[in-house]
């Protein structure tokens, strides 16, 4: 089982062009090699936890999962994070699929 999220919109960060599209790539590739994938976009930091918390709660003990995350990183107090309503950030690396089985850092 897979969760993807991909948000492009923010409330006090500069607004993405990319992350719901690269989101909606890496599911699509996702269920191309069989996982179940649930697809969220534009979530707010509460929908962002409900949707991390019904997906742990559906994890049972040696499933393979994949969790991803496109948008804006953030970081506070030396931890990293990544949500919707940040107001100081750091934008993180991002990731480009080429191929099914390979993904490259780029950024």
């Amino acid at each position: 089982m897979a969760l993807v999220i991909g948000n492009d919109s923010y409330q006090n960060v500069q607004q993405l062009k990319n992350a719901r599209a690269d989101a909606k790539a890496v599911a699509m590739e996702l269920k191309a090699v069989g996982f179940d994938v649930t697809l969220k976009q534009d979530l707010s930091q509460k929908m962002m936890k409900s949707a991390l918390r019904d997906f742990k709660a559906q994890v049972q003990g040696g499933d393979e999962v994949v969790f991803y995350f496109s948008g804006h990183g953030v970081q506070f107090g030396g931890s990293n994070c990544a949500g919707s309503r940040c107001r100081r950030w750091r934008v993180a690396g991002c990731c480009r699929i080429d191929s099914r089985a390979h993904c490259r850092r780029v950024g």
